[in-house]
């Protein structure tokens, strides 16, 4: 499948697919995960079976400073980590997506405005970028587990994980979505500046 395709077509796909990634970038913290598609742009139509999607971040990795004024977003999904636009409909997925991330990784620059880090996890689409996209008809069984690694005496706060049985960050319409799967998110070692949102369907809607 395609990395990135612009307004394209997928239909009738029956698959079975295991990814996993190790990101140990130290140059950009982006990143866009999927058992099907990274970025995605178009339609996405009858879509049947499993995926499995790993990412773990190297905690070794050499901690990178993030530059003020920035949004950066890791987005993760069971199909689909970034939607950019499109329609996702007909979708019967048992899915599986597992992600841990180590915050002190990351060091956040002194100068405001501060830069912003986004998580999106979703079970079938990690993030749903345009008002005008439709999610609809869609039965998942999908578990989706987030672990979480702070340094107790470090502070992040401008960091927003949105956790979703279904879809991790949404806009636009969504209509007819099923989800039977467990949402597990694991925040360790407590940071109050850090923004959660989880929901068994949706994490954060805007």
């Amino acid at each position: 499948f395609a990395g990135s395709p612009d307004h394209a077509v997928f239909k009738n796909l029956d698959i079975a697919i295991t990814l996993n990634c190790d990101n140990t970038d130290t140059t950009s913290p982006d990143a866009h995960v999927g058992a099907l598609f990274g970025t995605f742009n178009g339609v996405l139509q009858h879509i049947t079976g499993s995926s499995k999607v790993y990412v773990e971040e190297n905690y070794s990795a050499t901690a990178m400073t993030l530059e003020s004024d920035h949004n950066y977003i890791k987005a993760v999904g069971g199909l689909i980590g970034s939607l950019a636009e499109g329609e996702v409909s007909d979708i019967t997925l048992n899915g599986n997506v597992s992600v841990y991330y180590p915050l002190n990784h990351y060091k956040f620059s002194t100068s405001t405005p501060y830069a912003r880090l986004f998580y999106e996890v979703g079970g079938v689409v990690g993030r749903s970028e345009s008002d005008i996209t439709l999610i609809k008809d869609v039965w998942a069984n999908a578990f989706v587990t987030v672990d979480r690694y702070t340094a107790s005496s470090s502070s992040y706060s401008y960091t927003y994980t949105y956790v979703g049985g279904v879809i991790g960050m949404f806009k636009g319409i969504v209509d007819n979505i099923h989800n039977s799967g467990t949402v597990m998110y694991y925040p360790r070692n407590s940071v109050t500046s850090v923004t959660s949102s989880v929901g068994g369907i949706v994490g954060k809607a805007y």
